[in-house]
């Protein structure tokens, strides 16, 4: 009763499957970073709004503009290249978490603020609604949770076994 079935077991395909899926995450974070660099009215609009709900100064909207640049930038990079993917699967979930949350906020809200999280480019394009938003980053989040549990645990652990104790050094 206590044996697993070899097809419930983890294969390589899978492994390779949650890499490929987690380097597209971070290919789009990258992207997005890019984008609010490019393009950054909207963000910049839509944390000014934020800032205006909860009281803040508007001094806090451009150090909060480059710490989420410069955090989707870190996360997709780790990402893409499959460095410190065990903390930036989960700091990635934080940040869609966050976005979606955002997202809730201005649809259930009725504000027309541009959310700011669109992959804006030169041709046009990038400006999705808040529903849009939501369901994009419940996607992602859905495709985040398997992929941490398949490449994330095991990821930065130097030395490791397949059954999770450190080889002796002799």
């Amino acid at each position: 009763m206590g044996r697993v079935s070899s097809s419930i077991r983890s294969t390589p395909h899978i492994e390779a499957l949650c890499r490929v899926v987690t380097s597209l995450i971070g290919a789009f974070l990258f992207a997005a970073a890019i984008s609010k660099t490019v393009y950054p009215e909207d963000t910049q609009a839509a944390l000014g709004y934020l800032s205006g709900r909860l009281w803040l100064p508007l001094w806090v909207v451009g150090p909060a503009f480059w710490m989420l640049v410069i955090s989707e930038l870190g996360l997709g990079a780790m990402l893409i290249v499959g460095a410190g993917v065990r903390w930036a699967l989960p700091a990635t979930g934080v940040l869609l978490g966050l976005f979606a949350i955002w997202a809730l906020f201005l649809w259930t809200s009725g504000a027309k603020v541009p959310c700011g999280c669109g992959i804006k480019v030169p041709w046009g394009g990038g400006d999705a609604t808040p529903t849009q938003v939501l369901t994009r980053n419940v996607v992602l989040l859905s495709l985040l949770a398997p992929a941490y549990w398949k490449v994330g645990r095991k990821s930065n652990v130097e030395g490791a076994t397949p059954s999770g104790g450190v080889p002796h050094p002799l």
